[in-house]
């Protein structure tokens, strides 16, 4: 009996490995790749953080800005020198996070909320309740806690 059973687990794992290669090769099989660069219009090749937000597009956080690809082109949206609500904090963008109709950028001069239905940008920093300007890392947690991360200034809990 015990043999029998151990012949059963034995089979019933080496058919899951055979299928879950047949399955991988077909899947490698059809991948293509594609080089996106600076040269395709991404604002730098250093990458520190890649999301997709709930309209299809691919946010892509970088040393040199925040990139949008729609699948075809990039937009790049740095700080705006005359008019901060118009561009994020700091072109060094460190994490990017999606809630809802939001999109969070962790940057070296505060955490942006960005609205992806009107293209509004807000600032949150050390003069409206952020301790510390320097956000190394968000993540957002059910009921929409923002858990934010600062170099060395510690975790910070807010809500949205």
């Amino acid at each position: 009996m015990l043999i029998r059973n151990w012949f059963f687990v034995i089979s019933f794992f080496y058919s899951f490995l055979v299928f879950s290669q047949d399955d991988q090769s077909q899947f490698y099989n059809n991948l293509n790749f594609h080089l996106l660069d600076v040269s395709s219009g991404l604002s730098h090749n250093f990458i520190n953080d890649i999301e997709q937000d709930s309209l299809g597009f691919i946010w892509v956080a970088t040393y040199d800005g925040l990139n949008r690809y729609d699948g075809k082109t990039f937009k790049q949206f740095k700080k705006h020198l005359q008019n901060p609500s118009k561009g994020i904090a700091n072109n060094y963008v460190q994490e990017i996070e999606v809630s809802g109709n939001d999109l969070f950028i962790a940057t070296d001069a505060g955490l942006n909320k960005y609205d992806l239905r009107s293209g509004d940008f807000e600032l949150l920093n050390d003069q409206n309740g952020l301790y510390n300007n320097s956000v190394s890392a968000i993540e957002i947690l059910p009921d929409d806690y923002l858990v934010i991360g600062t170099y060395r200034g510690g975790l910070q809990v807010a809500h949205d």
